[in-house]
């Protein structure tokens, strides 16, 4: 039903624009003709008034030279000037040659000026009518746009009698399925395989840390053990990560709240102070007074020590890390390897840099996950010899 009442509705449109298109196109021809017909009349009866006038005076003449006497006649007829009855002659002819011209030129205009018009409505139609042809696919376009795999909902598309955009709707509805139905799996492997090795590793550390501590290790025991330490710490903040990020993922945004962010540093700052001097850098800070953003808490802590801890990591010693955070923006750059990096890449899962891989390449795809949680944009450039990360905020 509601198919049929659009096709009553498009079809109704359409004879809505061609009826006054019709309408106008005869009034204006009705109103050509006449006006042209009208015109060659009054020429017409100007042209045979005086072509009747100029017979009655010829006729008016013979008839009075038919009543002289023969030889005063003929001495009349000879005073005739027949050179200039043939120039009127010529004259009735070229005004009747010039009448038939005119005609064919009216006659002409007409068909050019009746061709344009359906021209005219030829491209109103066929617009019309590809518009209409092509609003299921552009509706679908629309769908497909505002889709998110996140959701885990399946798009609807509108419904249409066009065979090819059933199936190419029909088509889309296998793809997008099979697509969520893997990110579900990939996404609650994640989530599973995280929580199944967090105790373990929890485990591991604590049993680590009591057989460290024993005072009859030789040298290389706890050299070793110290490696498997360290080893164990790294799957353990991996492990952290990756469930920070299905967290992420998964939650809505009810935990959201308004953030002083003046005092949130000033209690995340001593912590980054402490990396600053193992690493010998130098850090610069300049954060707005009373900086009120409305975000989760937790997700901007991490955020903010995500890129921070990047800076500190792949900088060089007496380097520097500057931090600006205003209402509009947060702004982390730092000193570091003298090229551009790949923002294409760099905010991707398990991404390193080859040449120093000192991280497990998590730290900037939580920091783009926790951007788009909030709506908020993030850019990476390289100038003047410094990493610039830039997040925008969009509140």
């Amino acid at each position: 039903m509601g198919n049929g009442m659009k096709e009553k509705k498009a079809r109704s449109l359409l004879w809505m624009v061609l009826i006054p298109l019709i309408a106008a196109t005869v009034v204006i021809m009705f109103i050509s003709i006449n006006v042209f017909y009208h015109g060659m009349e009054v020429k017409l009866e100007n042209h045979l008034f005086s072509i009747v006038e100029e017979q009655d005076g010829w006729l008016m003449q013979l008839e009075e030279i038919a009543k002289l006497p023969p030889e005063q006649s003929a001495q009349i007829l000879q005073t005739i000037d027949i050179d200039e009855l043939r120039r009127l002659q010529q004259q009735h002819y070229d005004t009747v040659v010039k009448l038939d011209e005119e005609i064919e030129q009216v006659v002409i205009t007409q068909y050019v000026v009746t061709l344009i018009l359906i021209l005219a409505y030829l491209v109103i139609v066929l617009q019309f009518v590809s518009k209409r042809i092509w609003k299921p696919f552009h509706e679908t376009l629309d769908t497909m746009e505002r889709f998110s795999i996140d959701k885990g909902t399946l798009p609807h598309f509108e419904k249409t009698n066009v065979s090819e955009f059933i199936r190419l709707n029909h088509s889309f509805e296998k793809l997008i399925k099979n697509s969520i139905s893997i990110y579900q799996s990939q996404k609650e492997f994640t989530e599973n395989a995280s929580h199944e090795l967090h105790t373990p590793l929890a485990i591991m550390q604590s049993q680590l840390d009591m057989l460290i501590q024993r005072p009859d290790l030789t040298e290389e025991q706890s050299e070793i053990i110290s490696s498997i330490y360290s080893n164990v710490s790294h799957l353990a903040r991996l492990n952290n990560n990756l469930l920070l990020l299905a967290k992420i993922e998964n939650r809505n945004r009810t935990a959201e709240e308004l953030i002083d962010v003046s005092r949130l540093i000033e209690i995340v700052l001593p912590n980054i102070s402490i990396m600053i001097e193992d690493h010998k850098l130098a850090l610069h800070s300049d954060i707005q007074d009373n900086c009120m953003l409305k975000a989760n808490k937790v997700l901007f802590v991490s955020l903010l020590n995500n890129l921070l801890t990047n800076a500190i990591r792949y900088n060089h010693p007496q380097g520097t890390v500057h931090l600006t955070i205003t209402e509009r923006e947060m702004v982390v750059n730092n000193t570091g390897e003298n090229k551009h990096l790949d923002a294409d890449t760099i905010f991707r899962r398990f991404h390193k840099n080859r040449e120093v891989s000192k991280g497990h390449g998590l730290g900037l795809s939580i920091v783009e996950k926790i951007c788009h949680y909030h709506g908020w944009n993030i850019e990476y450039k390289y100038e003047s010899n410094q990493h610039i990360f830039i997040v925008t905020f969009t509140q």
